[in-house]
């Protein structure tokens, strides 16, 4: 009898160990969207699997100083390949790194959206600020 009740709490452990392991396509949103921010823009980035190596990209996003980001989203496109942002950093300023990190020999291909206001507090209209990305 004891010998049941163990293996059927070994099962049940590898069962929650496997779904934990299990990749998801949900969005990891860092800061908050205040009231009045507007999404300021939107680019997606990818690289192609490569066997063996972990992917890495350090993404610099500048605006006008003008502008501040108050929260960044990151959402996964297509597939779930099991990687993640590891930093992001600039929150509340008009220069925001983003650094991504695939899973070993997995792709990448994520959307990333800034979202924030006009510091100066002037009302420049629907128009969206410029914004220079540079990969680092």
């Amino acid at each position: 009898m004891k010998s049941c009740i163990l293996i059927a709490l070994l099962a049940a452990l590898a069962s929650c160990v496997h779904a934990a392991a299990v990749p998801t396509n949900a969005p990891t949103v860092v800061g908050a969207v205040q009231p009045g921010d507007w999404l300021m823009g939107i680019g997606t980035t990818n690289s192609a699997a490569q066997p063996d190596y972990v992917i890495t990209k350090r993404l610099r996003y500048t605006l006008g100083s003008m502008y501040q980001v108050n929260a960044v989203i990151i959402r996964e496109l297509g597939a779930a390949q099991g990687g993640a942002p590891a930093f992001v950093g600039g929150l509340g300023s008009h220069d925001v790194t983003v650094v991504l990190v695939s899973a070993r020999g997995r792709a990448l291909h994520y959307r990333v959206e800034l979202w924030g206001d006009d510091a100066s507090g002037a009302d420049l209209g629907p128009d969206r600020p410029l914004i220079t990305i540079a990969e680092l």
